[in-house]
């Protein structure tokens, strides 16, 4: 991995610091994986002897099906596959054939903004902007692979075809902006009013703001439509309209045939057959994200050496619905859906004594 950053800070006024930091990094030799036994779509249908000519590697093989039946289908896969055709008898033996590959690249670009107060007066607060951009190969853990064609390159040999925005599912995610805040504040001490003390003081609230644009995901014929025996999940389909995003309503989430769609499902389509989808890899992007947490603290003193401390934490304090990615397979009922959401509102309390 490469990494290169250059950053300027200036005090703008007392306990007030500001930033600007340009981030940047490469990963070469990034590590995905290509498939050396696909099966090889044969387009048209058998001749009059029940045969289907294709050529692999410049040499001359043939698949025999029933005379005038289609030469690729579902069925035949294993049949089709690579070896099978240029070696009938030893061929079979093999299924799939994951080989590693350690050419792909990932790119990313990000501009930090930042804006810092010390704390004065019993209070503090920072807050951060990054706008950003992530460009990558789809890739895959090398020690937790996935056989069977899962994150190989779609087309055998063409890396270049699963480059695009980073997606969560292949070890990073390419999201635009993400906007973070914390404040701290602190009760002032009541030492006139020792009662007082005892009842307001020393408490501190803490705050943090976490909010952040929508990342990448694909959209899915969710079938083998390449025929090539691949993961059939993870075939990309044909974009048909520049128009991708639905009405994004979310006002009837919870029937099972409502009119609320984040995907327009009329933009996409299944690829022709033998054909890969010409969506772009991370096309669309999903829902954004924001949510508040917060905590409450103090400290209590019981003698000089004894003390219990209280918190209480929320996670999400608004209970506020983010949505996570919308269903991207065109064979699921609920296409271009919000199915699912991030963590509700979560609370939890915690007593400490100390002695």
């Amino acid at each position: 991995m490469q990494q290169w950053n250059i950053g300027m800070q200036r005090e703008v006024a007392t306990n007030w610091l500001v930033s600007a930091t340009y981030i940047g990094n490469l990963v070469i030799h990034l590590f995905g994986a290509d498939e050396l036994n696909p099966a090889v779509f044969i387009p048209g249908v058998a001749n009059a002897a029940g045969q289907c000519p294709t050529a692999i590697d410049g040499r001359a093989v043939s698949l025999n099906v029933n005379p005038g039946a289609a030469c690729s289908t579902a069925a035949n896969t294993t049949a089709r596959r690579k070896l099978t055709l240029l070696n009938p008898v030893e061929g079979p033996k093999m299924s799939y054939l994951d080989a590693p590959d350690w050419g792909g690249t990932r790119t990313y670009n990000g501009m930090l903004l930042s804006v810092q107060r010390r704390m004065n007066t019993r209070v503090s607060f920072t807050a951060n902007y990054t706008w950003s951009h992530c460009i990558g190969n789809i890739s895959i853990d090398f020690l937790n692979t996935n056989p069977g064609g899962t994150y190989t390159y779609k087309i055998p040999g063409n890396r270049a075809y699963d480059r695009g925005n980073c997606i969560a599912e292949n070890l990073g995610a390419d999201i635009r902006h993400i906007v973070n805040g914390t404040a701290l504040f602190e009760m002032p001490q009541f030492t006139s009013h020792p009662w007082l003390q005892r009842l307001v003081g020393n408490w501190r609230l803490s705050n943090i703001l976490r909010v952040r644009s929508g990342d990448h995901f694909n959209v899915v014929s969710g079938t083998d439509q390449a025929l090539t025996g691949g993961d059939a999940a993870m075939q990309r389909a044909d974009q048909i309209s520049p128009a991708v995003y639905g009405n994004q309503c979310q006002s009837d989430l919870r029937k099972s045939n409502g009119s609320c769609f984040w995907i327009d499902r009329s933009a996409f389509a299944p690829a022709g057959v033998g054909k890969f989808g010409n969506s772009q890899i991370g096309a669309l992007q999903g829902p954004g994200f924001w949510t508040i947490d917060a905590g409450l603290s103090r400290i209590f003193s019981v003698t000089e050496r004894q003390h219990v401390e209280f918190r209480a934490e929320a996670s999400n304090l608004l209970n506020r619905t983010n949505f996570m990615d919308p269903n991207g397979s065109l064979i699921n009922g609920q296409f271009g859906r919000l199915q699912s959401a991030n963590d509700p509102r979560i609370m939890q309390f915690a007593l400490k004594y100390v002695f």
